[in-house]
């Protein structure tokens, strides 16, 4: 069984040929949209990186926008943190998080 394939871009193209004399049951899969950023809308939400709890992929740059009821201030809250800390105590991994009033 090929397990998990995961694409390097948005496109993904599946082909399936049989040229078997004896009929098979075929095959069945599951295809979603690997998440990588987005808007979280309203009173709570959980953000996590991509196949969180399993190991992210290398070069990702994710972009969430947070936000709240008008009027409201935003608490984030990591629940568990584990990034590549690199070599010589130099961050390769990190995240970032700024605010913007918006009125």
């Amino acid at each position: 069984m090929p397990g998990t394939q995961k694409s390097t871009g948005n496109h993904l193209y599946l082909r399936y040929y049989t040229s078997a004399p004896e009929p098979r049951n075929g095959f069945k899969a599951k295809a979603s949209i690997a998440r990588c950023g987005g808007t979280v809308v309203g009173w709570m939400g959980t953000i996590t990186s991509p196949g969180y709890p399993a190991s992210y992929d290398i070069n990702l740059s994710c972009l969430w926008t947070i936000k709240g009821p008008e009027g409201s201030y935003l608490i984030l809250d990591f629940i568990d943190l584990d990034l590549n800390s690199g070599r010589n105590n130099c961050s390769q991994d990190s995240v970032l998080i700024t605010e913007q009033n918006i009125t």
